[in-house]
C-alpha cells in the first residue's frame, strides 16, 4: 500500500536537507528516500522507501513537498513529522488539518512552528493554495 503526503514549509529547505530529515525520522537509509519519478521504478518495487517531489516557490510556503511512502503513515505521525521538520528548519511546517473530514476540510490546515507551538491555519491564497494563515492556536 502506498501513502501520499504533503508538507510544506515557510523557508525554503534544500533536498539534502529534507533527505536527511526524512532519513533519520523514518528510520531508512538516506538512499531509500529517492525522487517520485524513481519511487515508481521497478528497481525499488518491495523495497523500504519514500519518493519526493519538491516545488519551489517565490512567496508564501516556499518549499513544498509532496511525497509517497512504501507504508502508510498515521494522521498524527504526520504531525510528529512537521512538528521536528520546524525545529530542525526553524521554519513553519504546514500540514492538511487531519482533524477535519468532508468539505469541512477543505482550505483547513495544522501549521507548526519552531517554538513546537500548533495552530489551526486557514488557506489565505487567491487561486492554487501556496500559503496560509494561523488563526488559532491549539496547542
Amino acid at each position: 500500500m502506498h501513502d501520499v503526503f504533503e508538507i510544506a514549509f515557510r523557508e525554503l529547505v534544500s533536498e539534502h536537507l529534507l533527505k536527511d530529515l526524512l532519513s533519520n525520522y523514518f528510520q531508512l537509509d538516506i538512499a531509500s528516500i529517492v525522487s517520485e519519478h524513481d519511487y515508481w521504478s521497478d528497481a525499488w518495487d518491495g523495497l523500504p522507501r519514500i519518493g519526493i517531489s519538491i516545488a519551489i516557490a517565490d512567496d508564501g510556503l516556499k518549499t513544498n513537498v509532496s511525497g509517497y511512502s512504501f507504508q502508510p503513515i498515521a494522521d498524527p505521525v504526520l504531525g510528529d513529522l512537521a512538528k521536528e521538520a520546524a525545529k530542525v528548519f526553524q521554519s513553519e511546517a504546514v500540514i492538511g488539518d487531519f482533524g477535519k473530514h468532508g468539505i469541512e476540510a477543505i482550505g483547513r490546515f495544522l501549521s507548526y512552528l519552531p517554538d513546537g507551538s500548533i495552530w489551526e491555519s486557514v488557506d489565505s491564497s487567491d487561486g492554487p493554495i501556496d500559503d496560509v494563515m494561523p488563526i488559532r492556536r491549539i496547542e
